[in-house]
């Protein structure tokens, strides 16, 4: 039976065009370090998985090649993002998926990078049981998407990086007559506040964490002025 296919959404980390929401305090080029330590730790994560095909789905198009060669991925598994909004994009990803026979499919971006390790799981166990399943931010939106069937409406006309995406998905899938599963609500790295936060959940030594895992760790220290849990001087 063919297994799910988790796309990662990601951007090719051109400083000025990545995480812009944190700049300031950090510099350009800081969060674009940042959002390429998280996406490999999202990438690593999800590819260890078992029973799932990973692509990694990437804007700018012109760029998918060589982000596709910072994390190791085969030409095979690296798509272009496209033209369109976000809604349009996903859903497209989507239905390539679905006609190449995937079983399910899961949306993710780069951005949570700390899901505890069950959520991923429960993610991959879930979709088996239902035909779709949600996983909401605090902020309104979502950090996760999975379906086993096309669903156009959940990605037209959404206000999509707004407070209400997440009730807007729940009404839309329930209007559609979809059996949509909620996960556990986690957050997103998405405004420098989040980064202190962030190391509570990441994995501080090696004995329990990956060398991309390590990366980010440093790197969330390096950006918010903490090392391992307490102030720098000055």
């Amino acid at each position: 039976m063919p297994g799910i296919t988790a796309l990662i959404f990601a951007k090719y980390p051109i400083p000025g065009m990545v995480n812009t929401r944190m700049v300031p305090p950090l510099t350009n080029e800081q969060a674009a370090a940042l959002h390429e330590a998280c996406l490999r730790v999202v990438w690593e994560r999800w590819r260890r998985l078992e029973g799932l095909r990973l692509k990694l789905v990437v804007t700018p198009d012109e760029r998918a090649e060589d982000l596709g060669h910072v994390l190791g991925a085969g030409a095979d598994d690296v798509w272009t993002q496209g033209r369109g909004d976000l809604g349009a994009r996903m859903f497209r990803a989507v239905d390539r998926s679905l006609t190449a026979g995937a079983s399910g499919v899961i949306l993710l971006g780069a951005d949570s990078p700390t899901l505890p390790q069950s959520t991923l799981e429960s993610a991959v166990a879930s979709l088996a049981k239902h035909e779709g399943i949600l996983g909401p931010c605090e902020d309104g939106g979502y950090y996760l998407l999975g379906l086993r069937r096309r669903c156009p409406a959940l990605f037209r006309e959404v206000l999509w990086g707004q407070a209400g995406v997440a009730d807007q998905t729940r009404a839309r899938a329930a209007a559609e007559g979809l059996d949509l599963f909620q996960l556990p609500v986690w957050y997103d790295l998405d405004r420098f506040e989040d980064l202190e936060r962030a190391l509570w959940d990441v994995p501080l030594t090696v004995d329990n964490a990956d060398p991309a895992t390590l990366a980010l760790r440093l790197m969330l220290e390096a950006c918010t002025g903490k090392i391992s849990g307490s102030d720098t001087d000055g």
